[in-house]
C-alpha cells in the first residue's frame, strides 16, 4: 500500500491505524472493501478520496441488501455442493489467483441481477464468508422511518404536486 507515492511503512511514520480512520468517520469495513478493490499482487495507492469511494460503494451495496426478503432464506437448501450462477463464478474468480475485484463484479453483478431476493441473499451470505464484509448484519433490515420525518416527505410531495416550490 502506497501513501503519498511512497510505500507504506512504520519505519517511515507515514501509516494509518485503523482507529485514526474510525475517528475520521469512516467505516473500518470501507477500508476493507478498499483493501478487496485492489489484487494483493498490485500496488494500491491509499487516499481519503478512494477511500470515500470504497464507503459509498458499500453503503450502496448495504442499500441494496436491506431490503432484500429473507424470511424464507432458511428455506431455501444450503448452497448446491456443486456452485452454479453467480455463486460459481464467484468462486471461479477467487480461484483465479486470489482475484477478489473480479469477485466483487460478480457480487454487483449478482446484486443487479433480476432473480429472488432469498437466492441473491443464499448466494450473498456465502459470498460474505469470503469477503468478510459483515453483510448478514443488514440483509433483511427494515429501516423505520420516523413519524415526523414521514409527515415531512408528504409535505413536501404535496407541495411538489401543486408546484409550492417555496
Amino acid at each position: 500500500v502506497n501513501i503519498d507515492r511512497e510505500k507504506m511503512s512504520k519505519s517511515k511514520k507515514n501509516f494509518l491505524k485503523v482507529e485514526e480512520i474510525e475517528g475520521k468517520g469512516y467505516d473500518p469495513m470501507a477500508l476493507r472493501y478498499l483493501y478487496l478493490t485492489a489484487h494483493y499482487r498490485s500496488e494500491m495507492a491509499f487516499s481519503f478520496e478512494s477511500l470515500d469511494g470504497a464507503q459509498a460503494a458499500l453503503n450502496k451495496l448495504r442499500e441494496e441488501v436491506r431490503g432484500w426478503d429473507v424470511s424464507e432464506v432458511s428455506k431455501v437448501s444450503d448452497v448446491p455442493k456443486v456452485p452454479k450462477g453467480y455463486y460459481k463464478k464467484f468462486l471461479e474468480a477467487v480461484n483465479e489467483d486470489l482475484n477478489i475485484p473480479k469477485a466483487l463484479a460478480v457480487v454487483w453483478e449478482m446484486v443487479k441481477a433480476d432473480l429472488p431476493s432469498e437466492q441473491k441473499a443464499v448466494d450473498l451470505l456465502e459470498m460474505d464468508k469470503i469477503l468478510g464484509l459483515e453483510l448478514s448484519t443488514v440483509t433483511g433490515q427494515k429501516i423505520e422511518v420516523p413519524q415526523e420525518v414521514q409527515k415531512l416527505v408528504e409535505q413536501r410531495e404535496k407541495a411538489r404536486v401543486e408546484k409550492d416550490f417555496k
